[in-house]
Parts: C-alpha cells; sequence; structure tokens
C-alpha cells in the first residue's frame, strides 16, 4: 500500500508535542506547576547565590528543591530534593549508612550536631522530562521520605 506524499509531508511537517508539556530545571515555573499539579503546595524563592529555591511539605516533613547547575540564577541544569531534621537524640552514621547500603536513589546523612537528613538528584536540563516521569519522581520522592521518617521515629 502507498501513501500518498502529501499525509507523509503533513506528518512530518507537525510539530512534536509541546514543550511546555516537559518539565526542566532550566524553567523553574514548570516545576512549581508540575508539583502543584500533584498536589504539592510550592513556594518559591532564591537561594544566596540567586539560583530558585522551592519548598514543600509531604508526609510530615517538610523539604526544599534546590537548582544546580545554574548560569546567574536561570537555565538551571539539576534539582535536588532535599529535608533536613532536628532531633532530641542524634542519629549514628551506621543507621545512615545502612539506609545508604540498602537505598539505591535517596541518600541519608547526618550532619555535626547528629541531626539525620535525606536527599534525591534530578537532572533534567534544556527541554526536560515528561510531566509523567516527574511525577513518578515526586511520588518516589514522598515514599522514601516517608520510610526515613519510619527509620528516624519522626
Amino acid at each position: 500500500m502507498r501513501i500518498p506524499f502529501a499525509i507523509c509531508a503533513a506528518v512530518l511537517l507537525c510539530p512534536a508535542p509541546a514543550a511546555a508539556q516537559d518539565v526542566s530545571a532550566a524553567n523553574p515555573k514548570s516545576i512549581v506547576q508540575a508539583m502543584q499539579a500533584h498536589g504539592f503546595a510550592v513556594e518559591a524563592s532564591r537561594d544566596e547565590d540567586g539560583s530558585p529555591l522551592l519548598t514543600s511539605r509531604t508526609s510530615d516533613s517538610n523539604f526544599e528543591v534546590y537548582f544546580y547547575g545554574c548560569t546567574s540564577g536561570t537555565a538551571c541544569e539539576s534539582l535536588e530534593f532535599w529535608a533536613g531534621y532536628r532531633l532530641e537524640v542524634p542519629v549514628s552514621a551506621k543507621v545512615m549508612n545502612d539506609w545508604n547500603r540498602d537505598k539505591r536513589f535517596a541518600t541519608a546523612f547526618v550532619n555535626g550536631d547528629g541531626n539525620p537528613g535525606i536527599r534525591m538528584d534530578l537532572i533534567a536540563p534544556g527541554a526536560g522530562i515528561s510531566r509523567e516521569s516527574f511525577a513518578l519522581t515526586l511520588d518516589f520522592w514522598r515514599l522514601q521520605v516517608e520510610e526515613f521518617e519510619d527509620l528516624i521515629n519522626w
């Protein structure tokens, strides 16, 4: 069966799905919109370097989204989801090391005061990733935070 040339040309010349549907670190507004669409309340600000900084909450934890690889506070290349906790009883480095041994994507740490934290990186430069992939990332972050809260008895 032969497909008419006009149909082939029309298909080739049709634009691809709109990039505006993608989520990119280069476009912080797309991150905010995607998080809000997924049910997160988001507050946008800037860090001390002028890079975008988002604040939100999941489960019982406040968290930040830091933007990295930015040029003059824009055109960022990656994100870091970060949550820190202040506990009355410090968490041992062994507990954090065990988490890091057993978990693949979210990394746990303890600061000099014995207070724990968790972080997860996402590379999303340029055109970024699909909203669906970002939604899965948000779901995964929420699950990791919930497991971490259980670990540290938050």
